[in-house]
């Protein structure tokens, strides 16, 4: 009697949390609603040599942020609570945390370490590593797609090409 009671317990079981509303399902697994993130971003001229007007140009233009990840913090959260996305080869990807202002980082920041002896001081790569690349301010769960455009500045941890 136990060995048919056990099956038909678990059963039961399996069939009743399948059976409960979606909406309250999803309230407790997501926090907002999926919104569609559009990434582009700039750059600064990161090179040892004076650039051409061409080069500066061309380091200045609004390109999309593709195949590449993205770290999305809140101000004070801790490392372990940051998230990373991957874009699209279109520069999108899908999020679905509730409205408020968030971080966004390029993981070359989160990743840098100073080096001893670099011409760059220990806080002026911390303040580097710190400055968000972009903010994405989501107001409310109405809207469905965002446009943030980032910027790449040149990594402050290391010494830069004379």
């Amino acid at each position: 009697m136990k060995i048919f009671g056990t099956p038909l317990l678990l059963t039961a079981t399996t069939l009743f949390m399948a059976c409960q509303s979606p909406k309250n399902h999803q309230s407790k697994s997501q926090p907002g609603i999926m919104k569609q993130i559009q990434v582009s971003y700039t750059e600064d001229y990161c090179g040892g040599a004076f650039p051409s007007d061409r080069i500066l140009k061309a380091e200045k233009k609004v390109k999309a942020y593709t195949d590449k990840e993205l770290i999305v913090s809140k101000e004070g959260w801790p490392a372990e609570k940051m998230i990373t996305y991957r874009t699209s080869s279109e520069g999108q990807f899908d999020m679905d945390l509730p409205p408020g202002s968030y971080q966004l980082f390029m993981p070359e920041k989160i990743l840098a370490t100073y080096r001893e002896g670099s011409v760059m001081s220990r806080e002026v790569c911390e303040k580097w590593k710190s400055t968000p690349n972009g903010i994405l301010l989501i107001k409310d769960d109405t809207t469905m797609r965002l446009d943030v455009t980032i910027h790449r500045s040149c990594n402050r941890c290391i010494e830069r090409a004379r």
